[in-house]
């Protein structure tokens, strides 16, 4: 019997070449997101979480999920309120450590969510280039407050869960964009 070979996923171009013991090539669009705040401690490692539990099945295989901040010291763990508040609905946080944003990063992404009007400023001067790719995540508030979202840091858990409460509001906005773009209509 064949040793059995783990797969090993080779993008070239718009397909992979899924390799193994079954070699196939199949579709494969790796759609990047970027999500800003300041620290990449309290918003924007909770909207990564929450955008990535609530992308559907076909999503989830083609939309990478990052978060960054504009002045972040690398290496710190998230918020232990923002940790409480994900996994009190079954999302976990634990690993992730922050990050600063990058030109390079912004120049790889599909779209890019900021915070706050100053992060998405600061992306824009960043790189330009890519400043049709930007947005403000209030924008896609389906209820069209469009509105900042304010920095939980120091507050108190309700803080925090008042401030994922309204992240999650907006990404719903965000996955029907997501499915508009990619062109995918399974829901």
């Amino acid at each position: 019997m064949p040793e059995r070979v783990s797969p090993v996923v080779y993008s070239v171009n718009q397909f992979a070449i899924i390799g193994g013991n079954n070699m196939k090539i199949s579709r494969f669009v790796q759609y990047k997101t970027v999500i800003i705040c300041t620290g990449n401690i309290c918003r924007s490692p909770m909207a990564e979480g929450i955008l990535g539990h609530m992308l559907p099945g076909a999503l989830k295989e083609t939309i990478s999920v990052q978060s960054a901040g504009t002045h972040a010291y690398d290496g710190l763990d998230a918020e232990p309120f923002a940790v409480r508040t994900l996994l009190d609905r079954d999302i976990d946080i634990r690993s992730h450590r922050s990050k600063r944003v990058y030109d390079t990063m912004l120049a790889d992404a599909d779209l890019i969510l900021a915070m706050e009007d100053a992060h998405l400023v600061h992306a824009q001067r960043m790189l330009p280039a890519a400043a049709d790719r930007m947005h403000l995540l209030g924008e896609f508030d389906t209820q069209q407050s469009g509105e900042e979202v304010p920095d939980p840091y120091g507050g108190t858990l309700e803080t925090y869960q008042q401030c994922a409460q309204m992240i999650s509001a907006y990404l719903e906005g965000v996955i029907d964009y997501l499915h508009n773009a990619i062109g995918d209509n399974e829901g």
